[in-house]
Parts: structure tokens; C-alpha cells; sequence
């Protein structure tokens, strides 16, 4: 039985005869590449999670939940230190830019929340926290004043003067609602407003500012700065040209998105193209919206801030771990038509608009209707194994928006209690795997010199010829071979490379596998 803290005093997680469900946890295990069969079946994506549990930023790997009981301040501040996930404390949200900014705003909706902005130099009568420490001053009412050059932080005669996060971390990015921060009643929290913008607000009595008519009260957005050591999913989105699709530029369908996401790197057709390893799979267009928005939804990565994202192909690829034979349910809420292929089974959904009913077509069932919000598919698992996972879509025209989900057996609703997001293995989500043919290593400097360790698991008896991916590494080193007989970490590789600027996961490709006698 697990007594665990996950959600803070008093919001425990129980169950009996195993752990509880945010510590579930699915391993890979031996590939087992055997064909399958699939059950189709219709979802309806239209539940929200309450209460909110944490869900990853898909490109960052930090946590974040939206507090729905409301606090002053400096309460929420001592609640989200008394939070414990994967062995740390949250705190109040520092924001350190514009796309993590896009994902407070709207997580859980369009709300006001508390976030870990503070100018106080009180002590907390709660747990007699010194504010000060913080590097905090009172600056007053600096409304009026030139905000400090981007990417700086604010010195006195600017506006945001002392100002800190509770983190610590540079204050170099600002988002004041105009005619703030103003100091009015003294101040000290900072709260964003409905549009994403920023204000100050009293912090609550416990740092002497009960607020004129009594303490001002809000929920709030906890974060933990987590370090997530496990496989992604690789993703490419690109844009066409104006040339593309018949001089066109534009993306109809799903198979004119296949076909500009097979043209090679720097085709004319291809205008802008970003690549990048997810956690997990939930993006979209924060102009717009769509999508379950009790997760974390990260923006697209060729969001353009202020305008709707359009015409835009995408692909996710990676391994997922089945954990043992039987069926899972996948599930995608999607603003158009997308293709999902698990192992040899694959399925088409459109999730168009949230408002209207998206079409699941099948090959073997035609066109079908389901209700708002997604589609789904169950498909049946001989074994335990790797499977590959591929999921391509696109968007053409206002809502933006890409979520991928899946639950154990044959699912017939979408029940956010058995439903999570592929590869968030927290909260219980299918964990990904190793790819056998296109390897993820860590790479770290080696101590005392400019070269590399890698930590490896390879199979022994054999030797493998590894290279670094070019699509990942400007400058790959040479290719070395590898003993599969040596796991963990090997000896240093006399990699010339500078090891600050690459270190973390690269993407390398296995080349053959040599038996060693």
C-alpha cells in the first residue's frame, strides 16, 4: 500500500495490493515484432481530469498543475513546497520566456493564477521564510517605467524592479499587464491574468498585506523542475512553400502532408522545418486552443505567437513498451485528420473542430461518426515487446492541436481515469523504448579531458558500429565501435568535440551488428 505525498497533504493516492497510480510505472521489455490484429472503436475525448494531477511539458520534461482551491499567495507558495514528485518539491511557476508563459496561460483554462513572482521583503508568519533572501527590494510603483532590454533584468529606474522568482533563476523575461506592476496596497504577488499578462496583488496577511477588503484568493500553477531520464518520441514539423501542392502552399489533406514530410531536407517545397524529442505528445496552437487542457499542452514548434498556425505537417515516431499481451486502446484528439500506426495495425481519425463530430475512417468499416473531441482505435498485443509507433498529421485551417493517449483493454470512452498520455510514465502512461535500430545514448564529458563517455547497453557477444545522426549534430564525430560486453559507462572515446556545448541525448544510428567470435 503506497502512502505517498504525490498530491500534498491530505490529497494522497491510495491503492490496494500496489502501488498507487501515479507511481505505476511500465517497463520496456524484449522486442517482439509479431503481427496483430486491431478492434475498431469510436472515442469520446470530452473528459477533464479533476482534480488536476501533474502533466509533463512535452519538450522540457518539467511538470506542471494548475491548483483548483484558491489561496492567498504566500499560501500558495508554502502548498506548492509541501508537493513531492519523482523525489522534489514544486514551487509557484517561474516563467522564463514566451512558450513556457503560452503554457501557464492555458493550463486548466482560461483562469487567474498565482505564479512565483515576488517583490516582498517580509518574513512569512507560516513557515518564517525571509523573502529578502530572495534578493528582493521594494522598488514601489514602477508602472510608469521602460521595461529593461529583453533578456536582461530589471535595475532600478525599470520597471519590475525588485522583483525575483522564488526559484532564483534570472528575471529576464517580462510580461506586465499595463499600468503594472503598481505596488497598490504594497503589493508583493504576482498573479497572470486572463490574457497571460502579469499584475501584483496583495500576498496575503501572512507577509502583513491582508489586502483592503480582505485576502485576495486565487489558485495557482506548481511546477517541478523535473530531470526525466527516458526515451522520446522524435518530431518534425514542417510548412510549405508557396510552390508546394500545385503552387497552392497549402495542405488539404492528410496525403498532401505525407507527401511534404517525405520531400528530403531543403526541398524548395519545404518553407520552415523544426525538429525536436518529446516526452510526451500534447501540443498545440495557443492562439487558438483545442485539446484536453487539464494536460499541459506545449505550443507547436512552428507556433508563431499572435497568429493561427496553418498548414503545418507533423510526424511523431517512436518505440513504445507493451507490458504484457492483451489489448490498449489508442486515442488522439486532434484538430484534423491524422494517421496513427502501432506495430502492423493503424488507424485514421479527424478530430476537426471541438464543436463538431470528428470521422474515424476505417478501410474495413467506412466512415463513421463519433462525438467531439477525437478517435480512437484498440489494437490487440500478442506479447510483451517493442512496438514502433508512428503518428502523422496535419493542420489546415483554425483549431491547432495534437494529443496522444492510451489505456489498457478495449476501451469504449474516454475515462481520464484509465486514459494517459503515451510516455508519461508517471502518472502510468506506455513507456518508450529504445529503438533496436536507431539508438538514443547519453553523453557526458568525460572527466579531465574533451572526449565523451557513453552509457550503453548493447547486447553481448556482438560489436556495433555506431555514428552520430547528422540531422541532430552539426559535426558528428567519427563513427567507433562499441563492445556490447561493456554496459554502463565505457572509457573515454577521443571524441574532439567541445563536451559543454553537446552534452545530453543524441540520436545515433546502428550501423550492423558483428559477432565477436
Amino acid at each position: 500500500m503506497c502512502d505517498c505525498r504525490v498530491n500534498g497533504p491530505g490529497k494522497s493516492s491510495i491503492a490496494i495490493g500496489g502501488p498507487c497510480r501515479q507511481h505505476r510505472r511500465m517497463h520496456p521489455r524484449l522486442p517482439s515484432l509479431a503481427g496483430m490484429s486491431a478492434t475498431a472503436l469510436i472515442l469520446a475525448l470530452t473528459a477533464s481530469r479533476l482534480p488536476a494531477t501533474p502533466s509533463p511539458d512535452a519538450i522540457s520534461g518539467h511538470y506542471y498543475e494548475r491548483e483548483s482551491e484558491t489561496r492567498s499567495w504566500d499560501e500558495a507558495r508554502v502548498d506548492a513546497m509541501g508537493r513531492i514528485l519523482l523525489d522534489q518539491p514544486g514551487h509557484l511557476v517561474a516563467i522564463g520566456g514566451v512558450r513556457e508563459n503560452a503554457i501557464v496561460e492555458h493550463l486548466g483554462g482560461s483562469l487567474e493564477k498565482w505564479i512565483g513572482l515576488t517583490d516582498s521583503e517580509a518574513t512569512s508568519t507560516i513557515d518564517s521564510f525571509d523573502h529578502s533572501s530572495l534578493g528582493t527590494s521594494e522598488a514601489g510603483d514602477t508602472s510608469d517605467l521602460p521595461l529593461p532590454e529583453p533578456g536582461m533584468e530589471p535595475a532600478g529606474g525599470e520597471r519590475g524592479a525588485g522583483f525575483q522568482w522564488l526559484t532564483t533563476e534570472p528575471f529576464t523575461y517580462h510580461n506586465w499587464r499595463a499600468g503594472t506592476p503598481a505596488d497598490d496596497f504594497g503589493a508583493d504577488g504576482v498573479y497572470m491574468i486572463v490574457s497571460g499578462e502579469w499584475q501584483d496583488n496583495p500576498g496575503g496577511g501572512s507577509i502583513g498585506q491582508p489586502g483592503p477588503f480582505g485576502p485576495v484568493l486565487r489558485q495557482s500553477i506548481i511546477e517541478w523542475e523535473t530531470e526525466l531520464e527516458q526515451e522520446r518520441f522524435r518530431i518534425v514539423e514542417r510548412s510549405p512553400s508557396a510552390g508546394f501542392n500545385g503552387g497552392t502552399g497549402s495542405i488539404p489533406a492528410l496525403a498532401s502532408a505525407e507527401a511534404l514530410l517525405a520531400l528530403p531536407a531543403g526541398h524548395p517545397d519545404i518553407a520552415r522545418e523544426e525538429r525536436a524529442d518529446a516526452f510526451v505528445i500534447s501540443f498545440h496552437d495557443p492562439d487558438l486552443g483545442g485539446g484536453l487542457f487539464d494536460y499541459v499542452r506545449s505550443p507547436l514548434l512552428l507556433d508563431v505567437v499572435g497568429t493561427n498556425d496553418d498548414n503545418i505537417a507533423w510526424r511523431a515516431t517512436a518505440w513504445v513498451a507493451i507490458p504484457g499481451a492483451g489489448d490498449w486502446t489508442f486515442a488522439v484528439a486532434a484538430g484534423d485528420t491524422f494517421r496513427l500506426e502501432v506495430g502492423g495495425n493503424s488507424f485514421v481519425g479527424n478530430g476537426t473542430l471541438p464543436a463538431n463530430p470528428p470521422v474515424l475512417t476505417r478501410a474495413s468499416t467506412g466512415t463513421l461518426v463519433a462525438v467531439a473531441g477525437g478517435s480512437g482505435d484498440a489494437f490487440h498485443f500478442p506479447a510483451a515487446g517493442l512496438y514502433p509507433l508512428t503518428l502523422t498529421g496535419f493542420e489546415s485551417d483554425f483549431f491547432a492541436f495534437n494529443q496522444l493517449f492510451a489505456a489498457e483493454g478495449a476501451q469504449a470512452d474516454f475515462d481520464a481515469e484509465q486514459f494517459d498520455l503515451v510516455g508519461d510514465e508517471w502518472n502510468g502512461g506506455l513507456a518508450l523504448a529504445i529503438d533496436p535500430l536507431d539508438v538514443m545514448l547519453r553523453i557526458a564529458p568525460a572527466p579531465g579531458g574533451s572526449g565523451y563517455r557513453l552509457n550503453w547497453n548493447g547486447v553481448p557477444g556482438m560489436i556495433y558500429r555506431v555514428e552520430f545522426s547528422p540531422d541532430t549534430l552539426a559535426d558528428p564525430p567519427a563513427w567507433s565501435e562499441i563492445s556490447g560486453d561493456i554496459p554502463g559507462m565505457l572509457p573515454e572515446n577521443s571524441f574532439d568535440h567541445d563536451p559543454d556545448a553537446t552534452r545530453g541525448f543524441y540520436r545515433l544510428v546502428l550501423a550492423g551488428g558483428i559477432p565477436t567470435g
